[in-house]
């Protein structure tokens, strides 16, 4: 009966300790990221009062800490992901701001993948900026029977 007990309280204490995962894949300019980027959180808008969420992020899973689970539960559904994207340029480094809009849904189905055109590079500038004008970047969100933005060469 101890033991009984004993394993209940401790398979309890485990499953309130694991954070909440999602399904997300991160790439920019069709290669994943694995370490490029910094400075990741999520709000509903990008002001500098906004209360934010920070995020973790391993490829494939985007992790909300278990601290921040009551935080992200008070958030609207509309969200924005926003992370510096480092990289480094004949010996400078270069950082890109990313801000995409997401939601509560988008981030519950099976998968997410979102890939980033980034305009400072000429060829995706001229392949998408008609799907995103006004831009430094186009993010191309792809899920389960989600719809896509076609290159113009």
């Amino acid at each position: 009966m101890i033991k009984n007990i004993f394993l209940i309280i401790v398979i309890f204490s485990f499953g309130s300790s694991y954070a909440q995962n999602f399904n997300v894949i991160l790439q920019v300019n069709d290669v994943n990221i694995d370490g490029e980027i910094t400075a990741m959180y999520l709000s509903n808008n990008n002001s500098r009062d906004e209360e934010r969420i920070t995020v973790n992020y391993y490829p494939g899973d985007l992790i909300i800490p278990d601290h921040e689970r009551s935080s992200f539960e008070k958030l609207n559904n509309d969200l924005i992901l926003t992370f510096d994207y480092n990289t480094f340029k004949r010996n400078s480094q270069q950082i890109a701001t990313f801000n995409i809009k997401l939601s509560k849904e988008l981030l519950k189905k099976p998968y997410l993948m979102i890939n980033i055109y980034d305009f400072r590079v000429r060829k995706y500038k001229r392949w998408f900026q008609h799907c995103a004008k006004d831009s430094d970047y186009f993010p191309q969100i792809s899920f389960q029977n989600s719809g896509f933005c076609f290159r113009i060469k």
